[in-house]
């Protein structure tokens, strides 16, 4: 028995040594059927030459096999002849070519990429929200891979699976699939690995950056729903795809027995069992009208790890491969021995599908129809559309190539520019994650650029240079180096890793670098054609129930889920709140504290004045006789007696020479006495949110009587070595008329209502 097992585990490594194709080193002895025994005898120099022969032909015939499976899993339409044995060549019906699913891809991965990344394009709501849909359309992929393995391993017009999935060994079939996609995965880890490292280990440190780069190194991260997106986020569904490549040969052969009658039962099973979770779910935390996918803070979500669990976990994807294997083979076995001839499709077929599918989408997004859960959404009417839609476009395409009629969509999808697209799609998918954190994530961004490239002249640059790295990577042959890879794939590879390794390395994880512009592109901005341009009701009702939870939480100081969850659905809103808040006329008059979070980076004396319910406590934003822009804090005691502390502010509209930005964190000796403030990257404002902060630095502070007699406040705001200490900003991430949100410089969240 356990001789077995190594016998096995030694053939699986051979693959994996020739799969990978790192060197041009001989296959290991497992790979010969007629090894040498230990108590052979001498090899002679004819025997070897005839091993080594044989090696050769083993590792031809394997490079041949992968770079099948390669073709079919990167490219997936497909569609490929049919296996059809010697013996009987008239036996099983000819499988065509369905091009069409290979410009599917592709669109499919446009909308991936914008619903990523659009937001830094500054659009309207209505278009942030039709391209935010990232969370519905993954769903297509797991569907569209169960239909091609389910197209391309089974027998058309036959209830059986094919001679190639029955004959070759299950691990071997599973493997060259798999590694149809991993090189490319781990070249672009490589090469981009100074732009995963630099942030992971900045915030985390080494040990757990080294835990991120291992679980995506091997694609085990879709298992870990808090941590399924670290490093380059969208790979998370090759880790769920392993799962779901691992499970198909097992279930693709007695799939492959049913009648059309026993398929449909089984998708209706298939379905009830894919969607109870997520019908859990929304019932559970009322997520009923949840549009995830413009959550942009994940505390905004009430709870996170249950959705992740039901967009990242395998287990519930691998349902969607199997309802994608189910539909095909309901196709193929049109006009099969006791089953129907295929029905009668049109050009509509194919056209008001595709209509309903994408006008759904168009309506959530400009808010046409109810608000919808992206969850909800995605299994009750998304997925079945797109089901629907890949199996019309399969029977029109087999009716053309049959002289039945051309599909002008069918036609079009088919068009050679398209396809060449959609073999393009898989590298944009793989670089396009990496090359946006150059762009868009804010601690790498303001270390090259000095900002966060924002705009739609900066988004169409990165568009582009997404397309042709990913163009690059597929003319270096990286999509196919389960096969044979190009001298100038061994060439240049290593010295891209060597000169990602250096980069990291030259980083050093703290050294400044140069700032540098990308080229001035024209600029644009995108209609708004929403029939609610902005939703003020929403708001309102948010708004009332932050005040309610506020009023029943019954603390000013505290940290409430609830109300975190409320502040951030608010500030996700940004077509309903103020525009350029910190210069808006609204922003102008005094201010009532209802709520602020207990951060530990507050200082002690902040925390106890506010902890006191007791006092009301205001903040005035006005100008003072100087026509300077003041911010005062005050905490009154009685109508005799308060304490009123000044800062001088400044914004856009009224700018302070003085306010440079704060250097230091505020510690003494490691202590927190005045508070601990963010600096550095970390204290930069948030590109999207334009005039949205006040910086301000304290100037004087009085306890203040009757008759105008004050008491200075004990700390020295105006002496030189303090003055830095006593420097900070509040980012408005929320105003209306009546009320104001605000982060601070110490990490606290302040919530706000405008006194009349």
């Amino acid at each position: 028995m356990m001789g077995c097992h190594r016998r096995r585990w030694s053939k699986i490594l051979s693959y994996l040594v020739v799969a990978a194709s790192i060197s041009n080193v001989h296959c290991v002895a497992a790979f010969a059927p007629n090894s040498l025994s230990a108590s052979s005898a001498p090899p002679t120099v004819r025997t070897i030459h005839q091993q080594r022969q044989q090696r050769s032909s083993n590792k031809e015939l394997l490079h041949q096999s992968i770079m099948a499976s390669t073709n079919q899993a990167i490219r997936g339409g497909g569609a490929v002849k049919a296996t059809v044995s010697d013996a009987d060549p008239a036996a099983k019906a000819k499988k065509i070519r369905i091009s069409a699913f290979d410009s599917m891809r592709f669109f499919l991965i446009l909308n991936i990429v914008l619903g990523h990344f659009v937001r830094f394009a500054n659009p309207s709501e209505a278009i942030l929200r039709t391209f935010s849909q990232h969370n519905v359309v993954v769903g297509a992929f797991f569907a569209l891979s169960g239909y091609v393995a389910a197209y391309t391993s089974t027998e058309n017009k036959q209830r059986l699976a094919s001679a190639k999935l029955l004959e070759t060994p299950k691990q071997t079939w599973i493997l060259q699939r798999i590694f149809g996609y991993l090189p490319l995965h781990l070249v672009a880890l490589a090469i981009f690995s100074p732009v995963f490292l630099y942030a992971d280990v900045k915030y985390n440190g080494w040990f757990v950056a080294s835990m991120h780069g291992l679980i995506s190194a091997t694609l085990t991260q879709a298992w870990f729903p808090q941590h399924a997106e670290v490093w380059n986020a969208p790979t998370w569904f090759l880790s769920s795809l392993n799962f779901c490549t691992a499970i198909l040969p097992f279930a693709l052969p007695p799939m492959a027995k049913l009648k059309k009658m026993d398929l449909r039962k089984t998708t209706a099973w298939l379905w009830v069992v894919y969607f109870l979770p997520k019908l859990g779910y929304l019932y559970d935390f009322n997520a009923w009208s949840l549009f995830e996918g413009i959550l942009l803070s994940p505390k905004a979500h009430p709870n996170l790890a249950v959705f992740n669990m039901q967009r990242f976990s395998p287990l519930f994807c691998v349902a969607e491969v199997l309802l994608g294997a189910a539909a095909c083979r309901l196709v193929m076995l049109d006009g099969a021995d006791g089953e129907v001839v295929a029905p009668k499709t049109t050009p509509l077929s194919t056209l008001v599908r595709a209509s309903l599918l994408i006008g759904t989408m168009v309506a959530r997004g400009f808010q046409w129809i109810p608000e919808m859960s992206d969850m909800l959404y995605r299994s009750v009417i998304f997925l079945p559309l797109f089901l629907q839609l890949l199996m019309a476009v399969h029977r029109n395409t087999v009716r053309g190539a049959s002289g039945g009629g051309t599909d002008p969509l069918v036609q079009f999808l088919s068009h050679p520019w398209l396809v060449a697209l959609g073999n393009l799609s898989f590298p944009i998918f793989i670089v396009h994650g990496p090359i946006g954190q150059i762009f868009y994530k804010k601690i790498i961004a303001t270390k090259l650029f000095g900002k966060v490239l924002v705009g739609p002249g900066n988004f169409g640059f990165y568009l582009l240079s997404v397309v042709a790295a990913a163009f690059v990577m597929q003319k270096m042959s990286l999509t196919s180096t389960m096969a044979k890879p190009s001298t100038y794939t061994y060439r240049y590879l290593p010295c891209l890793v060597a000169v990602s390794q250096l980069l990291v390395l030259t980083l050093g994880l703290s050294s400044p670098l140069p700032k540098f512009e990308l080229p001035k592109l024209p600029q644009f901005s995108f209609p708004n054609l929403s029939i609610k341009p902005t939703n003020n009701a929403r708001a309102k009702e948010l708004e009332d129930e932050l005040i309610l939870a506020i009023e029943d939480q019954g603390s000013r100081l505290a940290n409430s889920d609830r109300i975190e969850y409320l502040v951030t659905q608010l500030e996700s809103m940004r077509g309903a709140s103020i525009a350029d808040p910190a210069i808006a006329q609204e922003i102008y008059g005094r201010w009532r504290l209802l709520y602020t979070t207990n951060a530990d980076t507050s200082s002690p004396i902040q925390r106890k004045a506010v902890d006191t319910q007791a006092f009301p406590i205001y903040q005035d934003i006005l100008l003072n006789d100087s026509d300077q822009l003041v911010v005062k804090q005050v905490v009154e005691f009685s109508s005799s007696f308060k304490l009123s502390v000044d800062a001088l502010a400044s914004t856009s509209a009224y700018p302070l020479a003085e306010l440079t930005n704060r250097k230091s964190t505020g510690k003494v000796l490691g202590l927190n006495i005045l508070g601990v403030s963010l600096v550095g990257d970390e204290a930069q404002p948030d590109p999207e949110r334009a005039n949205s902060r006040i910086d301000f630095v304290f100037d004087e502070g009085n306890f203040a009587f009757q008759n105008n007699v004050k008491i200075p406040y004990p700390v020295p705001f105006r002496f030189p070595l303090l003055r830095d200490w006593v420097k900070g900003w509040i980012d408005i991430t929320w105003l209306s008329d009546r009320l104001r949100i605000s982060r601070g410089n110490k990490g606290t969240t302040f919530v706000l209502v405008k006194e009349e």
